[in-house]
């Protein structure tokens, strides 16, 4: 990705294709086609939108009707975010998640956060290489950014009820990245995306 600047008069938006089990959409804004054919766990390049606010449609690829998703987004000033659509097929909702954090961040080092979004999973307990670093973490929830060594780390994610592991996965955190591990899909099939985000290409950065 070449480097990102963000507009004088608004923000950066990218959208994420986050609904298990739903076809490839076409993304509109204000009536305009801006995105098309975006599978599941799929992200769109992000585009500069002036502040304020917007309708954003989703429809079947190369369909206008029916309409899955009919949301306002209200974007500001001065901001990198991901406008993640979320949920079933029969019960869809945009979440607006903020990709900028370059906040106190040390060099050669990493920032990375966790964002649930498997519509039928409980709350989630994570471990990292053994040590829990997340408890409780529900549908829709996201934790704030933290902050660690560059490494290779082993992570697991366990349902907060039972304590049985859902998943376990292995993931790279690298240096001068910010990045975020999305939690996807259904029981018993969760997934993980991992996505650097926008803070980690500005230009000025």
């Amino acid at each position: 990705m070449t480097c990102l600047t963000i507009p004088e008069d608004g923000s950066l938006i990218r959208v994420f294709h986050a609904v298990p089990n739903a076809a490839a959409v076409d993304v509109y804004v204000n009536d305009d086609l801006v995105f098309s054919n975006v599978s599941f766990k799929q992200f769109t390049d992000y585009v500069p939108l002036a502040e304020g606010t917007y309708t954003i449609r989703l429809y079947a690829t190369g369909t206008t009707s029916p309409e899955l998703l009919s949301s306002e987004l209200t974007v500001p000033l001065g901001g990198i975010f991901t406008a993640a659509a979320t949920g079933n097929v029969d019960d869809l909702q945009l979440v607006l998640l903020e990709d900028f954090d370059t906040e106190n961040f040390v060099s050669r080092e990493s920032k990375f956060r966790v964002v649930a979004l498997a519509p039928n999973a409980p709350a989630l307990n994570l471990e990292m290489n053994g040590m829990q670093i997340i408890e409780g973490i529900n549908f829709r929830e996201m934790t704030a950014y933290a902050q660690v060594p560059a490494n290779f780390y082993i992570m697991s994610v366990f349902n907060a009820l039972t304590n049985g592991m859902v998943l376990n996965f292995r993931i790279q955190l690298k240096e001068n990245q910010i990045s975020t591990i999305y939690i996807l899909g259904d029981l018993p099939s969760l997934g993980v995306l991992q996505s650097i985000d926008g803070s980690s290409y500005l230009c000025n950065a």
